[in-house]
């Protein structure tokens, strides 16, 4: 992969993210967000190495964003003297070696950011909106997709495994919970152009009051040509590609 396409495509997953309108179906944007802009290089710099793609889907690899989870948790909970440099020491050590100021700079930022921001998936949880509790899981697939289910119900409810949940069709999910709202959504996978670009993501939200519905999120450059029969096409701005230098 050129070494400019994970920031690039990165870059596209966050503005298809944005232009997303699932509401409480869709996995934990928030989260997203931050996970995607971890990962970018211009904020991880060198704190983990190489980001992994699933190349048959063209999402972030599980295993790379693994890696960013126990990092973050280590942030948590042991002590980072570079992140906690003051900056008179960050300035010090830049007068000193430009490129071990730089470095102190950039894993400082990092470390400060996945502190600060929660990242994708998160726990399994009830959640309460208008329409009452729903036990909500988000998971990340084996092959990068980001996915959540819901199911309305009370907090008597025993949760199902995740990687069993999004195994199930929506009918055997509703079987396992009879007459009760059950709502599977997942992100993914990426779209190409016919060059291989990666260009949009897929959403579908399965229910059992709405059946399915599907979304292409996709470069509004290419969105005006695509005829994708039985899903909504929602046109995005994507930003520009980094140049190479």
């Amino acid at each position: 992969m050129h070494q400019h396409r994970p920031a690039n495509d990165l870059a596209l997953l966050r503005a298809a993210l944005d232009a997303l309108a699932l509401g409480e179906d869709a996995p934990d944007l928030d989260r997203l967000r931050a996970t995607l802009l971890a990962l970018d290089p211009a904020l991880r710099g060198d704190a983990l190495g190489a980001l992994g793609w699933v190349e048959s889907t063209g999402m972030p690899s599980p295993d790379s964003i693994a890696q960013l989870v126990e990092l973050r948790a280590n942030a948590l909970t042991e002590p980072d003297t570079a992140a906690d440099l003051p900056d008179e020491g960050v300035l010090q050590a830049t007068s000193l070696d430009p490129e071990l100021g730089a470095r102190l700079l950039s894993r400082r930022s990092f470390v400060r950011f996945v502190r600060r921001n929660a990242l994708f998936p998160g726990e399994a949880e009830v959640v309460t909106d208008g329409d009452g509790p729903w036990w909500t899981w988000d998971s990340i697939l084996a092959d990068g997709r980001w996915g959540r289910i819901r199911i309305a119900g009370t907090a008597d409810h025993t949760p199902l495994r995740v990687g069993l949940a999004y195994q199930l069709s929506i009918d055997d999910l509703s079987a396992q919970f009879a007459y009760e709202d059950t709502r599977r959504c997942v992100i993914g996978p990426g779209a190409w152009d016919a060059n291989g670009e990666l260009v949009g993501v897929w959403a579908t939200v399965e229910s059992l009051s709405d059946g399915v519905q599907r979304r292409l999120i996709l470069d509004r450059m290419h969105a005006e040509d695509v005829d994708a029969q039985g899903a909504l096409v929602v046109p995005i701005a994507v930003p520009a590609p980094r140049q190479t230098p």
